[in-house]
Order: C-alpha cells, then structure tokens, then sequence
C-alpha cells in the first residue's frame, strides 16, 4: 500500500471512530440551540410548530425518545435544568410512570410530559410543547 494512501486511510479510520464514539451519549441539553431544556438522556426525535420571536424558541411541539430507568430523577434534572435557565416551576404532577412539568418564563410556557415505558425503559418517550402568550 502506498504511504500517502495508508497514511489517509488511517487519519478516515480515526475520525469515524471519534464521530462514532460521541454518538451514543452526546445528548443534547437544550432544543435548538434554546433555553428550552431536554430531559436527560433524551433525543429529539421530530419537531414541528416551530416559531422565534427576537430569535427565543417561542413555539413548537418536540417528540423526544430515550432512557427513563427512574422518572423521579428525570423529572428532577428536567427541572434543574429549566431552573438554571430562568424558567419557573408552575406545575408538577407525578405518577409511577409519568410526570407532567409546566415551566413558564416571561410570555412563554414549556410543557414537559415525560412516560417511562415499563417493559422498555430505553424506549421511553416525552413531549415538550413551547408556547407563548405575548
């Protein structure tokens, strides 16, 4: 093999595995580039309804999938993070397997929902809803 091609060859091999090696657990920690928070370990898996006033995510619908072993700690870091944020906790509802979070920020509302799948908890899915009043 000549030494320019063994040389390329090795520098593709060394990019795909760092590309392939920040797949599997880099999720992201906010929608668009937002201060609108993703649950922990969760993807956004489709988006629509999406609207920017003053470039801040305003609007949208966002279904997301992924982890949920406790629903209990995914609610929590769910709520540091919009905390940390500026979001206000207006309501909180929890059940065994699911939680319902409503975080408002001046003229926007963000409703989380988030269901652990029982059978599959790495199938388990949320929705986030953005709105805005204003």
């Amino acid at each position: 093999m000549p030494r320019c091609l063994g040389s390329a060859l090795a520098v593709g091999v060394a990019l795909l595995t760092a590309m392939a090696g920040g797949c599997g657990s880099d999720h992201a920690m906010t929608l668009l580039d937002s201060d609108v928070s993703a649950p922990p370990e969760m993807d956004v898996r489709y988006a629509f309804d999406i609207a920017r006033i003053d470039g801040q995510l305003a609007g949208g619908r966002f279904i997301l999938a992924g982890t949920v072993e406790d629903i209990n700690a995914v609610a929590e870091e769910t709520m540091s993070r919009y905390a940390s944020s500026g979001w206000t906790l207006r309501e909180q509802r929890m059940l065994p397997a699911e939680a319902k979070l409503v975080f408002e920020k001046g003229t926007r509302t963000a409703t989380v929902e988030i269901a652990r799948r029982r059978v599959d908890p790495e199938m388990s899915s949320a929705v986030i809803v953005v709105s805005n009043a204003g």
